[in-house]
């Protein structure tokens, strides 16, 4: 039970990180240093919903819809050059086939309950 918990904290995490990026656009840069390296790796993980949650916020953060200038950017005065280059790669791999709007994204607007599974948990 207690996985299941972590899997839902983690999902409203990247949720919660996607809005910012969605909301606030380029103007998060000063956060990347510290969650590109996470999201980067959440978007490599075997969990199916953690990998695209962590593609979304990834592109939103990145402002990937707009092109790729605060991907480059962000690269370009990142300090750990391994994580620059592999966080440049899967950006312009991956990132950037994605679309603007993905089926989760009306989801996240709706009246907040995010899925049926929510009720299912019981904290004891």
């Amino acid at each position: 039970m207690s996985f299941v918990i972590l899997q839902m904290v983690r999902l409203h995490a990247l949720k919660a990180l996607k809005m910012l990026g969605k909301n606030v656009g380029n103007k998060a840069l000063p956060v990347l240093d510290t969650v590109a390296p996470v999201l980067l790796i959440a978007a490599k993980e075997r969990s199916l919903p953690i990998k695209l949650s962590a593609e979304r916020a990834l592109y939103h953060l990145l402002c990937i819809a707009e092109g790729t200038d605060v991907l480059d950017q962000f690269c370009k005065s990142y300090d750990d050059a391994d994580v620059a280059k592999r966080l440049s790669d899967f950006g312009k791999r991956v990132l950037c086939k994605l679309s603007s709007e993905s089926d989760d994204e009306s989801d996240d607007e709706s009246d907040g309950s995010d899925s049926e599974d929510d009720e299912d948990i019981v904290f004891d």
